[in-house]
């Protein structure tokens, strides 16, 4: 009995060490992003990763099996909490040196009406969400009844946002093949040739936004990863929407040429995605929430389509069944812009209204009546 005691304490020795073991390998890959991210200058995703060494530093310690190791991995965490502070501090003295004063009175809603209600339809509620953040970015505008926000708000000096260049590169991307959308017509939707068509260039357009979710997710942590989704994913989507296209009956010669168009032309679009402005340094805060303005506008086009579509399915039970795939590529478009572009654009806002805030509360207190 004894003999089987001590080698139950010994399987719990190694699964503890085992267990550390694994810590200590995720605390050094998450340090080693870190650092990368600090020294290229991206401090808010250096301090998320650097929060995050320091968790897995921490757990690693609870779990120590020695109390040199545990003391090694305290200081570890503690030269990690340092840097932290440095770049936090750093971070609000630049705030306070560029800040511009904000202005209240200039800015005032003159009959401005309230947004209307978003309404229950899930898949419409980021047109409308992007409707109501475009208005305020270019007038000013209410984000509820009550709550009105300045367009000054957007458009503060020296504003830090998190991964500029991957935001800017991507939403140019996505941009772009809202534009090559926008003259499409959906009214006589319902031919095979028609019908192939827009799902050919939904389906393109979803295996876009799939990238461009994986590309963004590399730099914001917050926004989840699509599997199976890169490069060599797209190619085989468009060779499948290809072959398809060869199966159907009806083969029309038009609707080849487009499915080989969409196939060779996918590949620029993507090579665009990483080279396109996304090397350049954004210096100029302005050009990113004037991108959002227009992605934002022309998203409204998917908005359009969302609702057309999904009224054609609830009218009638053989339209329905003709237009599956398309709504399931819209229902698709319309997470990404929720789960994606108006997730970050959210946080962003957050730390633009909180700045706003914290500077005009500033003001307040500081002002002299003299």
């Amino acid at each position: 009995m004894s003999s089987a005691g001590g080698g139950g304490g010994g399987g719990d020795d190694d699964g503890a060490a085992a267990a550390v073991k694994s810590l200590l390998v995720k605390a050094v890959l998450k340090a080693l992003e870190a650092v990368s991210l600090d020294n290229a200058g991206e401090t808010d995703s250096a301090v998320v990763h650097y929060l995050h060494t320091i968790k897995l530093l921490e757990d690693a310690g609870a779990g120590a099996v020695s109390e040199e190791q545990a003391e090694a991995l305290r200081e570890h965490r503690d030269n990690y909490t340092r840097r932290v502070e440095e770049l936090t501090s750093a971070a609000g003295e630049e705030e306070e040196e560029y800040m511009v004063e904000p202005e209240f009175l200039e800015e005032i809603p003159k009959g401005k009406p309230p947004p209307a209600p978003p309404g229950s339809n899930s898949p419409q509620r980021p047109f409308w969400l992007m409707n109501v953040l475009a208005e305020t970015m270019q007038s000013g505008g209410y984000i509820t009844p009550k709550i009105y926000v300045p367009q000054s708000v957007w458009f503060q000096t020296g504003a830090k946002f998190t991964s500029m260049t991957a935001k800017f590169g991507n939403c140019d991307t996505v941009l772009m093949y809202l534009l090559k959308l926008e003259n499409e017509t959906i009214e006589s939707w319902d031919s095979p040739a028609k019908i192939q068509h827009l799902e050919a260039e939904l389906k393109v357009f979803c295996s876009v936004c799939d990238q461009v979710q994986n590309n963004l997710s590399r730099k914001l942590l917050f926004i989840p990863q699509v599997r199976g989704a890169g490069p060599a994913a797209v190619d085989e989507r468009l060779r499948k929407v290809n072959v398809a296209a060869q199966d159907d009956s009806a083969k029309k010669s038009s609707g080849w040429a487009k499915i080989r168009e969409l196939q060779s032309g996918v590949s620029r679009q993507i090579s665009r995605a990483k080279h396109h402005i996304v090397k350049e340094k954004i210096a100029d805060d302005t050009r990113y929430v004037e991108l959002l303005i227009k992605l934002f506008t022309k998203g409204q086009i998917m908005g359009r389509w969302q609702a057309f579509f999904e009224h054609v399915a609830h009218e009638n039970e053989e339209d329905a069944k003709k237009c599956e795939q398309i709504n399931q590529c819209l229902r698709r478009i319309s997470d990404f812009f929720h789960s994606v572009i108006c997730t970050f654009v959210l946080r962003d806002f957050d730390m633009l209204l909180a700045r706003y805030m914290r500077f005009a509360r500033k003001r307040f207190v500081d002002y002299d009546v003299a």
